[in-house]
């Protein structure tokens, strides 16, 4: 593990040239031109500036207080999925400061916000949600994501879902299809994290799947063998 550590510190946070930029999240402007500036530091150094200022700056407003009053409050609810919380307002706003003021936590894990209606995801509620940042984005340049664990709708099965609770980011859009207010935004995370679900359920054929964007062809292959170009309007 410390070999794999040791080389993912190696590689560039994201990758941009004049017709395409690739990053693992969300094209964060503002994040990206901090990420720029700080090029001379580590990736590491980088992160935990920005996380010890989010701690001080919670603690100073009183922020992370109020949250953790929220969380006693209700934590025979917090931790089962079959009782429903109410939305916990400050816990909502900890959360969101916490990714939203630092910039590699934007680029690698999204953009967040508060949300109308808490969730059950990885173990406990959520009180922030994912947002479609690609609706916002208004630049040219084209953007290859991964992240938000779509699945391909090529062959729907009844129990395929891979989900562990997180909203539907793509509203079951056909794979070929950028998102965007541009169309010019591609996920190509298909999920393939949950196979092993799949194999324990004997979900066969799979329907998760790993993928590659080709460049400049413009098409997604998938391990299977299929390909399919890439439909949009930046033709």
């Amino acid at each position: 593990k410390a070999e794999w550590a040791e080389f993912f510190l190696t590689l560039p946070l994201a990758l941009e040239r004049a017709d395409l930029r690739v990053t693992h999240a969300a094209w964060h402007a503002p994040s990206i031109e901090v990420l720029r500036a700080a090029d001379d530091q580590s990736t590491i150094d980088v992160f935990d500036h920005y996380a010890k200022r989010a701690k001080a700056d919670l603690a100073a407003s009183g922020l992370a207080e109020y949250a953790e009053r929220e969380r006693l409050l209700h934590e025979h609810a917090l931790f089962d999925a079959r009782t429903p919380v109410p939305l916990l307002p400050n816990l909502g706003k900890k959360d969101e400061h916490f990714q939203m003021s630092n910039p590699l936590r934007i680029i690698t894990s999204g953009v967040e916000r508060v949300t109308e209606d808490p969730f059950w995801a990885g173990g406990k509620w959520r009180m922030c949600d994912r947002v479609r940042w690609w609706d916002e984005y208004e630049d040219p340049t084209p953007v290859i994501i991964g992240h938000y664990w779509r699945m391909s709708r090529r062959a729907p099965r009844k129990g395929a879902s891979v989900s562990d609770g997180k909203p539907d980011m793509f509203d079951g859009a056909p794979h070929d299809a950028w998102q965007g207010a541009r169309d010019n935004v591609y996920c190509v995370d298909f999920s393939v994290g949950g196979r092993y679900r799949e194999r324990a359920r004997n979900i066969v054929p799979f329907a998760t799947h790993l993928a590659a964007v080709r460049w400049p062809e413009r098409e997604v292959m998938f391990e299977d063998g299929h390909v399919s170009p890439l439909t949009s309007r930046l033709e």
